[in-house]
Formats: C-alpha cells, structure tokens, sequence
C-alpha cells in the first residue's frame, strides 16, 4: 500500500471501490456504466469476504479463483467482460498510486475467453415480424412495439415520450388529452420530438426518468404512414 493509501483520505481510502467508482463519475462515465461496474466489483468483494480478504489485499490467484467461478454461471464473453472490469480498477488504483500493483494483469492475458465485439444478431424477416405483431392483442403492447418499429426509436427514448412531445393529426384526440405542446411540433403534425436533454434519474416534466435520449440533437420523427 503507497504511503497516500497508508496516510487515509477518510470514506475513500477505506472503500477503494466507492473511491473508483467517484472518480469514474469525475471523468463522466455514465450512471449505468457506474452500476455496472459496482455491481462487478462488490460481487468481487464479497468472493473475497469468504476468506476474509480484502481487494486491497487480493492477489493473482484470489483473481484467478473468482474468475473459475464466473465460468460456471456465465457465458465466455460475460466472463471476459467482467474480468476486464476487474482488470481496470486494479489497473486504475495502480496508477493512482492507492494499489502496488495489478493482480490481474496476468489473469487476464492468459484467459481464452474474449469479449464478442460483434454478436451474432438474429436475422427477423418482414413476414415473422408481420405475424409477431398480429399476435400482439394487448392495445398497450402492440402500440409500444408498432412505435418501435416505425420510428426506429431507442427503447429508453420511446420510455421518455410525454404526450407533449407526440402531435397527432385525429380527430378528437387533441381536444381528450393535452398534445403537442412542444413549440417544436408547431405546423408539424403526426410527429414525433425527442429531447435530447433527458438524462437518466434526473426529473422532466415531473417525473424522474430511467433512461437517457442518446442523441447530441432535438429530433423530429415524422409518422411513416399505416
């Protein structure tokens, strides 16, 4: 342990994970991106725990045992990807200078497992999917995955829709419930608005959101017909 380390910075220096993962957070990983980390590394954590070990104190085969132990629960590139979450707080507190060193470097070039950067993607013709859709009987359902599938919309974008950012050119509906109140739907109407300042666990339009809008830009989508 480096002499910073030894000296303490309080709640940091004693949870080397929360410490990573605030400092995750200062460089402008996401939320998500944070959790998923977390969640790696406090299962790591409690593997340790077992042999009342810490992961200031884990070595190479304390890595290497708890990477065996993935194996039997997940798939190879789930393995990887979770090693190389592993690898890069031990790499990361290495170079901070609160860690001497990075047990798993060796772990993880020996590993024949590897992350799959271009995943097999099911091929869906226009045929299965007309069927798919008319088996949907629900209003709710067949409207969310129609919506999907004519707009091309992110799934956290379609769940961050308000009736303000949907205009739509029928007959009754806009006098029922209060639409299109964007100023960017103005003379636009059977359109879509996806803002683009919508971040995940902040509020908008009075409601805490659970997902991001993706996009650097406000987006208009207009409707692609019946």
């Amino acid at each position: 342990m480096s002499e910073r380390a030894a000296a303490g910075r309080g709640h940091d220096a004693d949870d080397p994970i929360e410490y990573f993962l605030e400092d995750m957070a200062y460089h402008g990983k996401s939320e998500r991106t944070r959790e998923a980390y977390g969640r790696v590394l406090r299962e790591f954590e409690a593997f340790l725990a077992e042999t009342e070990t810490t992961p200031g104190e884990a070595d190479r085969r304390d890595c290497l045992a708890w990477v065996h132990e993935l194996r039997g629960d997940h798939a190879d590139s789930t393995v990887a990807t979770y090693a190389s979450y592993l690898n890069r707080f031990y790499g990361y507190m290495t170079q901070v200078g609160e860690f001497d060193g990075n047990p798993m470097t060796l772990v993880t070039q020996e590993m024949d497992e590897a992350i799959d950067t271009d995943p097999t993607r099911r091929e869906v013709s226009v045929d299965q999917m007309r069927s798919f859709v008319d088996g949907i009987s629900h209003p709710l359902e067949r409207a969310v995955v129609l919506t999907l599938l004519k707009t091309g919309l992110r799934v956290g974008e379609l769940c961050n829709l308000d009736l303000r950012d949907l205009a739509l050119d029928a007959p009754g509906v806009e006098a029922a419930y209060d639409l299109g109140t964007r100023a960017q739907l103005d003379g636009r109407p059977d359109t879509l608005f996806v803002d683009p300042d919508v971040s995940r666990g902040e509020v908008a339009n009075g409601e805490e959101r659970t997902a991001s809008n993706k996009r650097k830009r406000a987006t208009l989508v207009p409707s692609t017909g019946s």
